[in-house]
This record gives C-alpha cells, structure tokens and sequence, in this order.
C-alpha cells in the first residue's frame, strides 16, 4: 500500500513540474519576444538619431550660409 501512494505522489509531483514547466516556457517565450520588440525599437531610434544627426548638420549650414548672406547687407 506505501508502495502505490508512494508512486502517486511521485506521479502527481511529475505532473506539477511538468506544468510549471509549461509556465516557464511560456514565460520565456514572453520575454523572447520583448526583447526582440525591444532591439527592434533600439534600430529604429539609432536609425533616427542618425537622421537627425544629418538633418541638424544641413541647418547648421544653411544657418551659417544665410548668416554670411544677411551680413552683406548694411543699414
């Protein structure tokens, strides 16, 4: 009798890993995809920022050429 409730205990133990098991996994899987939602945004922002970077550059420059245009002027 020890013998049969000993091995539905382990079968009930093994039952229990099995499905914390399947929570895990799942878990895992959860963060898998937000990490990779997470590089996605990363590129885009680096991407971004690059753009930006240009874009500030080329009104720096028109700042600097129309500077050199309305100082040519004399009132």
């Amino acid at each position: 009798m020890l013998r049969k409730a000993s091995i539905s205990n382990m079968s009930a133990k093994a039952t229990e890993i099995a499905a914390a098991m399947e929570q895990q996994a799942a878990s895992a899987e959860t963060i898998d995809v937000r990490i990779r939602m997470i590089r996605d945004e990363a590129a885009t922002t680096s991407v971004n920022a690059a753009q930006t970077n240009q874009a500030s550059k080329k009104v720096q420059k028109q700042a600097s050429e129309l500077s050199g245009l309305v100082s040519s002027y004399r009132v």
